[in-house]
């Protein structure tokens, strides 16, 4: 047998309540697979298929994130029309190639920014 998702990150959560840090406010920037992982278990059989899936999704993101073909001299008009393009997919591009953890990473700065100002007093 097998096992995926493996835990990303470990979180001593009576250390954090020893620091003031309840679950409750831990649960508030990190979801559920974080903090408690279920691990899931499978054969050789289904090994192959989550690669198979793999390469093909891994394929569609080359399909999709193609680099420019020529590079040199762009007008202001031209790059302005590539950003205005990339803005309208970037969040959704990113959320691909990080396989999910900008998620991870959002929350995280946001509890890392609550913990630093509830010790500060200046406001922002």
């Amino acid at each position: 047998m097998l096992v995926a998702n493996r835990p990303i990150i470990s979180v001593n959560t009576e250390r954090l309540e020893q620091n003031g840090i309840s679950k409750k406010e831990l649960a508030r920037y990190f979801p559920r697979y974080i903090l408690n992982p279920t691990p899931l278990y499978y054969g050789r059989g289904k090994q192959i298929w989550f690669f198979i899936v793999r390469m093909f999704l891994t394929a569609l993101v080359k399909i999709f994130l193609r680099p420019r073909k020529s590079s040199g001299n762009l007008d202001i008009q031209e790059v302005d029309r590539v950003y205005a393009k990339e803005a309208a997919t970037y969040d959704k591009k990113h959320h691909i190639t990080t396989r999910g953890m900008d998620l991870v990473w959002r929350r995280m700065a946001g509890w890392f920014i609550s913990v630093i100002g509830r010790n500060n007093k200046l406001y922002f």
